[in-house]
Order: structure tokens, then C-alpha cells, then sequence
């Protein structure tokens, strides 16, 4: 593949749900925002903060624990230009 085939691509912001001592955080690229009522909630600001303030020319992913305490994937894709 030469250099011509390749894409530049921005890496992924990824916005993570954690909880610490009992209370719900965002964990975005090494910063906290929160903290939050409860896990749903966390996700749900997560969300807003992608809307309100995520770069549009990045991806984004929202991460949480399940119900097992396994941290999954809860959505990934890219906001669209002038939304």
C-alpha cells in the first residue's frame, strides 16, 4: 500500500464511565467530569458532553460497565459537521 491508499484518520476520543468510592465519574482522555447520580446518569452526560463539546473532526466512544462490572462499549461513531 503506498502512501496515497492510506487515510489520516483522528484518533478516537473516548469517553469512559468509572466508578470511584461509590461515585460516578466521565473520564475523558485523563480529565474527570462529575461527578454524576449513577451510572446512567454518567452515561447520559457522557453523551451530553460529546454533543455540547466533543470535536467534531474526531470520533467518539462512550465506555461503561455492565452489570458485571466489565467495562464494554456502549456506542462509537462521529458527530456530523453543523450539528
Amino acid at each position: 500500500m503506498d502512501s496515497s491508499d492510506q487515510r489520516h484518520t483522528a484518533p478516537t476520543c473516548c469517553y469512559i464511565v468509572v466508578e470511584i468510592t461509590g461515585t460516578w465519574w466521565i473520564d475523558i482522555e485523563g480529565k474527570p467530569f462529575g461527578p454524576c447520580e449513577d451510572r446512567e446518569d454518567a452515561i447520559t452526560c457522557a453523551f451530553k458532553l460529546i454533543e455540547i463539546f466533543g470535536d467534531r473532526s474526531r470520533p467518539a466512544a462512550v465506555y461503561a460497565p455492565d452489570e458485571n462490572g466489565r467495562t464494554r462499549l456502549i456506542w462509537k461513531g462521529q458527530l456530523e459537521e453543523g450539528v
